[in-house]
């Protein structure tokens, strides 16, 4: 008997030994960051929910897949910025054809169109990729971006087009 705990020790030894082999670690992540005094404070929208009014668009006008609407500008507006560089990122419900654009919500009546978020130059701005950067001044800031339907299926229904996409702003 005392010849099988012997063992069974052993054993238990072994096995944790490799068990630390299998854990060694093949690097590390070092994180860094800041904590800021200040953040911009969203001031346009009631409760920070921003309206954009995109429209009616003729289906016929997206009878294409990737046929886009005329765009519809929208502005963010901040107010007890810091100074310093930022860029924002939208989220919310990826497209399941195309995950860069914003996904209609199950509310819609119309299907086969997602939204597209556009810098107001008209760079796209990919959901839940950060924008390109930006210089923020002290107070006040007005960060402007454009909307459209874009068509994600040659079969567009007609009917209301709910969509709804978060925003942060991060400091750099």
């Amino acid at each position: 008997m005392k010849c099988f705990k012997l063992k069974l020790v052993a054993a238990a030894l072994a096995l944790g030994g490799m068990v630390s082999v299998a854990n060694a670690a093949d690097g590390s992540v070092h994180f860094t960051g800041e904590i800021t005094e200040t953040a911009c404070n969203v001031t346009n929208g009631a409760g920070k929910i921003i309206p954009v009014a995109l429209g009616k668009v003729a289906k016929t006008s997206l009878a294409t897949v990737a046929a886009k609407s005329s765009s519809v500008p929208f502005t963010i507006d901040l107010d007890n910025c810091p100074d310093t560089n930022a860029n924002i990122r939208f989220s919310g419900t990826a497209d399941s054809v195309d995950k860069t654009l914003l996904a209609i919500d199950s509310t819609s009546v119309a299907s086969g169109v997602a939204i597209e978020i556009d810098s107001d130059t008209g760079q796209k701005i990919a959901m839940y990729a950060p924008s390109t950067d930006f210089k923020l001044a002290a107070g006040k800031n007005k960060l402007k971006y454009q909307a459209s339907y874009v068509a994600t299926n040659s079969a567009v229904t007609a009917g209301s087009v709910v969509a709804t996409s978060q925003f942060t702003i991060i400091y750099n």
